[in-house]
């Protein structure tokens, strides 16, 4: 199952590598990766090909960040090759 983390920051020079390190750390490497400003909040996208009960447990780490104001997990949904 693939899922997708919307997460909502802090724009600061160090967030995203924040959160990528925390998914280094349990050898995760996204599918799909997007990342856009909003004046102070930094919008990220994520797709990880993880089962929904590590989707929740990643989120919950996440959300102990002090950058991270929210994430939301939901079914990524596919895209249509043609």
């Amino acid at each position: 199952m693939t899922v997708r983390l919307h997460i909502r920051a802090v724009a600061a020079s160090e967030t995203l590598s924040r959160i990528l390190g925390l998914l280094a750390q349990r050898a995760l490497v996204p599918d799909m990766l997007a990342a856009s400003r909003h004046d102070a909040d930094l919008h990220i996208e994520l797709d990880l090909a993880i089962d929904i009960d590590r989707a929740l447990l990643i989120a919950a780490k996440l959300r102990e960040q002090i950058l991270v104001d929210s994430v939301i997990v939901a079914p990524a949904r596919a895209v249509a090759a043609g």
